[in-house]
């Protein structure tokens, strides 16, 4: 055993104080003391000096303010709080300086490993991520390292690179399919407000456009039909499209008919024509 002396120091506004007391310790036990080139901390070392952990105002962490409380752990710098429930409640949750109630600040960086994650620890491991690009300011999504939209201040835009794609084959007519879709006006169960919705039934668009319907079971394996109502805009461009085809082939037929109505006309005319002038001769060959 060891004698080690403990300072306690506690730091309100511009005062401190300080409190002395001698224990006998393990060397690789805790350590409370005050140091000025990182201000009030509380550190335990684990043995060989190898980690450190510290409670308290850490260098480049907020350490000129007062009242903060900063977490740190050397080597690895991560942090990990295990419990059943996790709760904060402050004014702003921050490493750094606050533009909100609840923030988190990252380093400039494009994947997932910035941001902020959401990870199932079942046996696919999949996550998203969120993350704030440096350079436009907007906001990424990825799904397992892999980009899935963005949200910018003048839309919500949907990863469409070619790069992300595979297995590419143009879209076959449409235009049928969709007229056999109901449009519908249904309130959604639970909803206090009982503001009417409008929109489709997932199990009939599945009949025709099972590609916008996601038929994943939850974790608790209830099976909840969902519709990828973003893909209408793309059947509505090819439906269009179909419509636009249609006009120009009936245009095509039109303009053909025409031409043979013209045709026709000039034929009447010259027969007219011709039949005034054989009337003529007859005449004057009876006047003879």
């Amino acid at each position: 055993m060891k004698n080690f002396t403990i300072l306690i120091g506690f730091f309100f506004c511009s005062s401190s104080m300080g409190i002395s007391q001698n224990l006998d310790l393990d060397e690789s036990d805790i350590t409370i003391n005050l140091e000025e080139e990182v201000g009030q901390r509380i550190s335990w070392t684990f043995r060989d000096g190898i980690f450190r952990s510290t409670v308290g105002k850490i260098t480049g962490i907020n350490n000129t303010q007062s009242g903060f409380l900063g977490l740190s752990i050397d080597g690895a710098r991560n942090i990990s709080i295990i419990s059943d429930n996790i709760e904060f409640r402050a004014d702003n949750i921050s490493t750094d300086e606050s533009y909100s109630d609840f923030a988190f600040i990252h380093e400039s960086g494009s994947s997932a490993a910035h941001g902020v994650t959401f990870r199932n620890v079942g046996v696919n491991n999949n996550y998203w991520t969120f993350y704030t690009l440096d350079g436009t300011g907007n906001l990424s999504l990825t799904r397992n390292g892999t980009v899935v939209g963005t949200f910018a201040s003048d839309g919500v835009y949907t990863g469409s690179d070619n790069k992300l794609k595979e297995n590419i084959k143009p879209l076959k007519k449409v235009l049928p399919r969709l007229l056999n879709l109901t449009a519908n006006k249904y309130d959604y169960i639970g909803s206090d407000n009982h503001k009417k919705s409008i929109g489709f039934i997932a199990q009939d668009v599945n009949k025709y456009f099972p590609e916008l319907v996601l038929d994943d079971p939850m974790d608790d394996g209830e099976v909840l039909m969902q519709l990828n109502y973003a893909g209408f805009g793309v059947l509505a461009i090819k439906a269009i499209q179909e419509q636009q085809d249609q006009i120009a082939s009936q245009q095509l037929k039109i303009s053909s008919q025409e031409k043979r109505i013209e045709i026709q006309d000039q034929t009447i005319v010259s027969m007219q024509s011709q039949m005034k002038d054989l009337l003529l001769r007859i005449s004057a060959l009876e006047d003879e």
